[in-house]
């Protein structure tokens, strides 16, 4: 089963608060997860306050799903684009 966008969210942003390395592998190794899965779930950890509530709350677009936001090549890291570019108004 593939874990849903609301459940990943708050994971990420935790495997990210308790990160003393940028290494990829060491962080895999540590979660006990593939090195490729930790690469795609680690962005999630710098999105806007504000898109991780939204999405906890269920009120993220209904076009932004766990696979559109793995997938995106790049994600800023100013969180006004990234709102602009995830489809959340405001």
């Amino acid at each position: 089963m593939t874990p849903s966008l609301r459940s990943l969210t708050p994971q990420a942003v935790s495997k990210h608060s308790t990160t003393d390395t940028p290494d990829i592998t060491v962080i895999a190794r540590r979660e006990n997860i593939p090195a490729s899965y930790a690469q795609l779930m680690l962005p999630l950890a710098f999105l806007a306050p504000s898109i991780v509530t939204a999405i906890l709350e269920g009120h993220q677009p209904a076009d932004l799903s766990l696979d559109r936001l793995i997938k995106r090549t790049t994600l800023a890291l100013d969180w006004s684009a990234q709102r602009q570019h995830l489809g959340f108004s405001g």
